[in-house]
């Protein structure tokens, strides 16, 4: 992540918070998390990368959303992900890549 990214008084972390559970959002580039507890709704989460004011970039980050290409989730010694609601072949692999071996999707 180049830049520090804050939601709520809450800095977004490129690795899961140790200790704790978690919610994250995976996109094709960085993976940011925060603690499960007091975080913020990911339209939050995703307001502080994206520009979601600008239509043409709520659409694209739409877009991404129904093919997998962000992934929205949760984090407890299992992955558990909200968004997309079918698993592909791209979404493996990039849990793979974020999570290592632990990379295994829960529904």
């Amino acid at each position: 992540m180049d830049r520090e990214i804050w939601v709520n008084g809450t800095k977004l972390r490129t690795k899961p918070v140790e200790d704790h559970d978690n919610k994250f959002v995976i996109t094709e580039d960085e993976a940011y998390f925060v603690p499960l507890v007091d975080a913020p709704q990911f339209v939050e989460i995703l307001s502080a990368i994206f520009d979601l004011d600008d239509p043409s970039v709520f659409k694209d980050v739409e877009e991404r959303l129904s093919d997998g290409r962000i992934i929205l989730g949760r984090y407890s010694r299992e992955i558990f992900i909200d968004s997309p609601l079918e698993p592909n072949e791209y979404v493996q692999k990039r849990l793979k890549e974020v999570f290592g071996e632990e990379g295994e999707w829960v529904k």
